[in-house]
Parts: structure tokens; C-alpha cells; sequence
């Protein structure tokens, strides 16, 4: 089952949509896995009523806490994070929408000034440095610093922090998951990430990791074809999903039971004219898990 799964990811035909979001999702959540207990996480997190919809926001529990990563060195204790896809567009008015996220946010604080300017931070996160917007920045009097690799610090044009991360340019051994959100991954790549997984052992982790890796695999084929062909790397990656297969297996196996149980308890009802307790009497379902029937029945 694990094999036919993998070379489900691997060898993936319907690819035509590959969904890098969540994925990005999951893979913020594993690059701050050391800060998880200080932070809190809100995909999507919905601005009004109407469909405005930031993509993250990572908020620090503590803002005592001081976030190592390269890609967290900026961030306060509100952080907005915008990802864009390698077919979506950055342009300096794409940048300006985020910030003006940031802003939205901040105005719809339950009180007057509960959410401080000083709080918060932009991150824009995109596959391919975009030259462009870089251009555009400094002809409208904005500074563009590379503080890291691939980190680019946004200053003079907002008033709020802003960063730009590119994600094929970024430091591997800093962001092994981050930098399997590219259409660029090379192998070492994957032996990063892989590596850096393997001291993650939470369902969470596991199942940011299977999200991470479904789209980088969809996204980089020839790559992880030539892993295929790694046995080490390969019978590590199956390591990787197993946790994932199995605890997917278990919910299937566990939905199956329960549906034809219920279906069983059903028909002893009706048949034989018994009530619901008595049906499971006889099919001696255990105790624990009756009250899951009868709210059913």
C-alpha cells in the first residue's frame, strides 16, 4: 500500500493543478516546527465578511520570543504571509495589496489601536526572484537589501516591514521544506529535507510533511524520478509517507467498520424488532463505542 502510494506522488499524471498552497502552508509550519508552541497559525484567515482572505498569519504568543530562522528574523508578533504560486504574478501592486492586508487587519482590531502598526511584519513568498518588482521598488525610492539568501528586506516604500522570499534562492540547510516549494528542487534538496524530517515525529508534522512533499513531487518529476532510482533515498521518502499511509489506512478501515456496523445494527432493528441496545447486545459491540451508534440511530 505505501509503494503504491509513493509512486502515486511520484508518478502523479494529473498534475495539471498541482495545489502549492497548503503546501505552503505545511511548510512554514515545519520551518518554525522548534517555535510551534509559541506561535499560532490561521490559513486563510478571513478579513470581513466579504471573500479577503490573508494566506497566513503567524501570531507570536510571546513576543519575547526571538525567532532564529532566517526567514522569521523580521516577524513580530503579527505576520502576515502571502504565497504566490510560479504562474501567479508579483507585482509591485501584488506587494502593495499584502501590505494593504496588513493595514485591513490592523483596522478591524477590537479596540482602538489593539493590534500595533509597530506589530506587524510582510512576508511575500515566490519561486522566482522577480526582477521586475525589484526594478519598480527602487524606481519608487524603496531600498531592496538581500539580508539573507534569497531573503530580501523591503525598506522606504511601507511603513511596515516587508520581506520577499524567493524560494529558489533561499539557504537549503536553513529551509529545507520551504525550498522544496519550487519548480528548481535539486536532490540535495530532497536529502535536506529529508533529513530534517525525520526528527519530526507528531501527526501534524507528519501530515505537513506529506503536503510538502505530494506538490514538490508534482512539480519537479525528472527529480524525483532520479530518487526513484536512489534506493537509500527512496526507501527513506517511504519512511517519510508511512507514518501518513498508515494513519490514513487506520481512519479509512475505522469509517468502513463503523458504516457497516451501523448498517448491521439497522437491519437487526428492523428485522427482528429490537431496540438499538439490544441490536448491539447481539453484535456485542463494545460499551465505549455504542454512543457513537446512537447518535446515528
Amino acid at each position: 500500500m505505501a509503494d503504491k502510494v509513493i509512486n502515486t506522488i511520484s508518478n502523479n499524471k494529473e498534475s495539471t493543478r498541482i495545489h502549492w498552497h497548503p503546501a505552503f502552508y505545511s511548510g512554514i509550519e515545519l520551518e518554525l516546527a522548534d517555535y510551534k508552541n509559541e506561535l499560532t497559525f490561521e490559513r486563510e484567515y478571513q478579513l470581513s465578511e466579504e471573500p479577503l482572505r490573508m494566506d497566513l498569519l503567524v501570531i507570536k504568543k510571546n513576543t519575547d520570543v526571538e525567532i532564529k530562522k532566517q526567514l522569521g528574523r523580521i516577524f513580530r508578533k503579527y505576520n502576515i504571509l502571502e504565497f504566490k504560486s510560479p504562474k501567479d504574478s508579483l507585482s509591485i501592486d501584488d506587494l502593495i495589496k499584502t501590505v494593504g492586508y496588513a493595514y485591513i487587519y490592523k483596522g478591524l482590531g477590537k479596540t482602538i489601536n489593539d493590534i500595533p502598526l509597530g506589530e506587524l511584519t510582510v512576508s511575500v513568498v515566490r519561486d522566482v526572484y522577480p526582477r521586475e518588482l525589484i526594478k519598480t521598488i527602487r524606481a519608487e525610492g524603496g531600498i531592496v537589501k538581500e539580508e539573507f539568501p534569497g531573503i530580501y528586506y523591503v525598506t522606504n516604500l511601507v511603513a511596515i516591514p516587508t520581506q520577499i522570499i524567493v524560494t529558489s534562492k533561499i539557504n537549503g540547510e536553513e529551509h529545507a521544506a520551504l525550498k522544496l516549494l519550487s519548480r528548481q528542487v535539486k536532490v540535495e534538496d530532497v536529502k535536506r529535507f529529508v533529513k530534517m524530517s525525520e526528527k519530526l515525529k507528531t501527526p501534524g508534522d507528519m501530515n505537513n510533511i506529506n503536503s510538502v512533499l505530494q506538490v514538490s513531487t508534482n512539480a519537479n518529476k525528472d527529480i524525483y524520478d532520479e530518487i526513484r532510482r536512489d534506493n537509500d533515498m527512496y526507501d527513506a521518502i517511504m519512511y517519510l509517507a508511512s507514518d501518513v499511509i498508515k494513519k490514513k489506512e487506520e481512519e479509512a478501515y475505522a469509517t468502513s467498520e463503523e458504516a457497516t456496523r451501523e448498517t448491521d445494527i439497522k437491519r437487526l432493528m428492523k428485522n427482528m424488532n429490537l431496540t438499538a441496545e439490544e441490536a448491539m447486545n447481539v453484535l456485542e459491540i463494545p460499551p465505549e463505542k455504542r454512543k457513537v451508534f446512537m447518535v446515528k440511530l
